[in-house]
């Protein structure tokens, strides 16, 4: 498993990654650490070189550029302080935040224990799709070794519990979990807010107000000392 204690300058990172004769004149182990590096610096570059098929067009396959307002939510992501990103449906803010971000959040381990909040279904489809990355994506086990546990699903009883959490082998863990459900003793250093609500919810002024107090009664309240909400 790969230790970024002693990652390299930045700009040492950039003059590699941009002199390709030079990256390839390097040792194995040496590119892996100039891209460690990199990456840990640049989350674009980490958003369309690692976890590409997120950043590309699911009807055409095309590579699409990253729009400034993606860079701002990764930006306020990373000041540690409470934030409210309001973004219009299908501008791929789940995929931003809730699946970029967290993939570099847990390999850097910049965040320890990161909660999701969601509608129903959701939460699951962002742990799914995170674990499917880090047991499938060569680019990441080449970069950064196995990063989580071969899965045993011959234990039947923790399926559900399986679809909703994930732990890493670098001591980083993410959890989903909708309207109303228990935190269950998880202290997260950094909660994510993404549809949380149905539109059924949200017109109906009962559950809104329902919603609203248990995440400022039962989940506001587990944060770490000095964790955030995005």
């Amino acid at each position: 498993m790969f230790d970024l204690s002693h990652p390299i300058p930045e700009e040492t990172a950039r003059s590699i990654y941009a002199d390709k004769d030079l990256f390839n004149s390097l040792e194995e182990n040496e590119q892996r650490v100039a891209l460690q590096s990199l990456y840990f610096y640049d989350e674009e570059k980490f958003a369309h070189d690692i976890c590409d098929r997120w950043v590309r067009d699911q009807a055409t396959g095309e590579e699409l550029a990253t729009p400034d307002f993606h860079k701002e939510i990764w930006a306020a992501s990373e000041n540690k302080e409470d934030v409210l990103c309001i973004v219009a449906r299908d501008h791929a803010k789940t995929t931003v935040e809730s699946k970029i971000n967290t993939l570099h959040e847990l390999i850097y381990r910049t965040e320890k224990s990161i909660l999701i909040i969601s509608a129903k279904g959701l939460g699951e489809k962002i742990v799914g799709d995170i674990k499917k990355e880090l047991e499938t994506n060569q680019k990441i086990r080449w970069l950064y070794g196995a990063l989580i546990p071969i899965d045993n699903r011959k234990d039947a009883k923790s399926e559900k519990r399986r679809q909703r959490y994930l732990q890493l082998l670098n001591g980083t863990e993410l959890m989903s979990i909708s309207k109303g459900e228990p935190v269950r003793g998880f202290r997260p250093t950094k909660i994510k807010v993404d549809d949380p609500q149905n539109k059924k919810d949200v017109k109906n002024p009962i559950m809104a107000d329902e919603f609203w107090n248990w995440f400022w009664t039962e989940v506001y309240g587990t944060l770490d000392d000095s964790a955030s909400v995005i």
